[in-house]
């Protein structure tokens, strides 16, 4: 449950766990500085130092919160926010140490946990609470200066400008004199990257889609622009469409570093939970409660702050009785846009993605099917991934088209001199880029490459074919599932371990855990090319082998494992 006491007793505990990391020597340069073991240094970004500050305010600044009004903890606070000035540049901005310097994205993160907690300040101080007013001035500072400091200096990432919009919307709000208003409108020009199916460009539902989506609501409000919402509602929908039954979401399609990764993402709680008290909707808050939940039994503190902070700005929203409604477990959706189809039936979740290796991929409970990959060993045909996935009755067909892959060529004579000069360079961009002419290519032919997926009762029927090009080329069905389980044929029980090349020459192959399991009836033994296999991370190939022209039919099941009749149920 999203529970505003329940939030603020677990970071009551977090917080003084980072008093230890604090440097309180006021002698020392760094004096206030939380050291973050994993860098060793003092630092201000949002991921150690500004984090921990805006969590030491939190705690501080929190109605009922045990440590409200502490004198030790204000001490901390104020060496802490002393700082955070210093570690200012001359330019306002500071450093993100493992990847920027100088970044005015990093300091707009850290403005975007600052700011809600410098109004709450400020609204305290102006009942008379003296430490609060600290508080506001010391945040308000660095506020100031780096709000000021984000004005035409950039960014590098899609969510950058968002966060950046963000941070300035809100140091205008509690700056007016600041005069960001044009900037932000600059980037604002260039139009929010949201497709129809409210899916952001970097498709990170695990990391970049929270970034946004808060981003969005803070320019929302801090500009006037209600209009923003739209979006976040769209990436909202999107979203509670892609959770899976053990509250992760799909990561397969992210161009993110969450990609292929187990995310719950309970840095979403808070849009969710924001959105749902605008909008009334149960849906949203139902799953800002199993969000939050997952983070009360096993989250850290960066989560639970982002958790908490919609609680400060807005107290109503700590007792309004909003009706929940359960998120669905019976939906099989085409997404145009984004160019997937996704299936959920219980406690089985499939995928077909175009624009991806992984061209397929079920779980269910707890065993994976992470990926089921096609490759051909003559390069114009590799790996595939669909240009185009379309709806067919009870499921998509995903197509690789071959005048949309690199062609398959070799080289004709130039018929004159080419001169190897540089050895930094190499041989064939100079033989390729001649003052007269590239190179004349004979062009091979190639082939179209169809993966048909079809939903049946208790699994999915695929076919596999190949249109035109050469026969005999070596091709792969591979099927990539997660180690740990057992591997059963009509005459072998195994236990794969992670990379490992299985071939399945035929028949039925049975992977399963202790409850679940997933049935393959498919098979090829034209060849023997093990090197054709590519195993996902933390899983092991099982393959079958074939020579093209090809037109494969591939039975998938899912199920209950029974010990007792070792078949699934």
């Amino acid at each position: 449950m999203y529970d505003y006491a329940t939030i603020l007793r677990r970071l009551e505990t977090e917080l003084p766990r980072c008093y230890p990391h604090q440097i309180l020597d006021e002698h020392h340069p760094d004096y206030g500085a939380f050291v973050h073991p994993g860098y060793g240094f003092a630092v201000a970004d949002h991921c150690t130092g500004g984090h921990t500050l805006a969590l030491a305010c939190a705690v501080y600044l929190a109605d009922g919160s045990e440590l409200a009004g502490n004198p030790d903890l204000l001490r901390r606070i104020e060496a802490a926010m002393r700082f955070q000035r210093k570690a200012q540049r001359s330019s306002g901005l500071i450093d993100l140490p493992s990847v920027d310097v100088n970044s005015p994205p990093d300091t707009a993160f850290v403005i975007q946990l600052l700011s809600p907690l410098c109004a709450v300040a400020r609204r305290k101080a102006a009942a008379g609470d003296t430490g609060a007013r600290t508080v506001a001035e010391g945040l308000g500072g660095f506020i100031e200066t780096a709000g000021r400091a984000l004005i035409g200096t950039g960014f590098r990432t899609p969510n950058h400008r968002w966060v950046v919009c963000s941070a300035l919307a809100q140091a205008v709000q509690l700056f007016p004199e600041i005069d960001g208003r044009a900037y932000v409108e600059s980037i604002l020009a260039e139009t929010v990257d949201i497709n129809a199916d409210g899916e952001y460009s970097e498709r990170s539902t695990g990391v970049y889609s929270a970034v946004v989506n808060r981003s969005l609501r803070h320019m929302a409000d801090g500009l006037g622009k209600p209009q923003l919402l739209d979006h976040v509602r769209a990436n909202l929908d999107f979203t509670a469409a892609l959770i899976n039954p053990d509250g992760s979401v799909v990561t397969a399609i992210s161009r993110r570093q969450d990609h292929g990764m187990h995310v719950v993402p309970v840095s979403m709680a808070d849009s969710f939970l924001d959105m749902a008290m605008r909008d009334n909707n149960g849906l949203w808050a139902e799953i800002a409660d199993q969000l939050a939940a997952s983070w009360i039994s096993s989250g850290n503190g960066h989560d639970g702050l982002n958790l908490l902070l919609p609680l400060l700005a807005h107290p109503e929203h700590r007792t309004r009785k909003l009706a929940r409604k359960p998120v669905a477990d019976n939906v099989a959706r085409l997404f145009p846009a984004s160019r997937f189809w996704r299936v959920k039936r219980g406690e089985m979740t499939a995928i077909a993605a175009a624009g991806n290796t992984a061209a397929f991929s079920l779980t269910h409970g707890d065993v994976g099917l992470q990926a089921v990959q096609l490759r051909g060993s003559f390069f114009a045909i590799g790996q595939f991934e669909a240009h185009e996935i379309s709806p067919v009755p009870g499921g998509v067909q995903l197509v690789s088209l071959k005048e949309r892959r690199n062609q398959a060529y070799w080289d004709l004579p130039l018929g004159r001199p080419v001169i190897f000069e540089n050895p930094h360079v190499g041989y064939y961009p100079l033989a390729d880029n001649g003052p007269e002419r590239v190179r004349e290519r004979w062009q091979m032919e190639d082939t179209d490459v169809v993966l048909d997926i079809r939903e049946v009762a208790g699994g999915f029927d695929l076919r596999v074919s190949t249109q035109g090009g050469y026969d005999r080329i070596p091709f792969i069905v591979e099927y990539c599932f997660q180690a740990g389980g057992l591997l059963e044929t009509a005459g072998l029980t195994h236990r794969p371990d992670s990379g490992d090349r299985l071939l399945l020459r035929g028949g039925t192959a049975l992977y399963h855990t202790e409850r679940y399991g997933i049935e393959l009836t498919a098979g090829g033994d034209a060849h023997r090319m093990f090197q054709l296999c590519a195993p996902a991370a933390e899983c092991f190939s099982l393959f079958s082998a074939h020579l093209t022209p090809l037109d494969e039919p591939i039975r998938i099941r899912y199920g209950l494992w029974s010990e007792a009749t070792r078949s699934l149920h």
